[in-house]
């Protein structure tokens, strides 16, 4: 998946590389799906609490994020089709890497994408 979105990247006179500011912390876990636990350092076994939101370094996580952004990709305005078809082959993980051919479409791209 890197040697392709590398190439593709490659292949314009412009480039572009983002990534999705704190992506994990904005994915919510539904209560009944709360299974990460922790217990404070002294509370001996009374309180217990449950993550909200998905943690990075669980194995679950990039997963998670990437079905959520497909699932939005695919989801969104018809008028921003073309746009999220080109975002959707362009992330790995959090980061984004595509590109353009000349400053117009730069800007188009960037004000659709938002």
């Amino acid at each position: 998946m890197i040697p392709d979105i590398l190439d593709r990247f490659r292949m314009f006179p412009i480039g572009i590389n983002a990534d999705i500011e704190k992506a994990f912390l904005m994915l919510f876990v539904a209560s009944k799906y709360r299974f990460l636990r922790f217990f404070p350092p002294g509370s001996e076994g009374q309180e217990i609490y449950r993550h909200c939101r998905v943690v990075f370094e669980v194995c679950f996580g990039p997963y998670l994020l990437n079905t959520s952004l497909i699932h939005l990709l695919e989801n969104c305005s018809t008028e921003f089709k073309e746009i999220a078809q080109k975002m959707k082959r362009s992330f790995y993980v959090v980061n984004f890497v595509c590109g353009v051919y000349n400053t117009s479409e730069l800007e188009h791209f960037i004000e659709q994408a938002k």
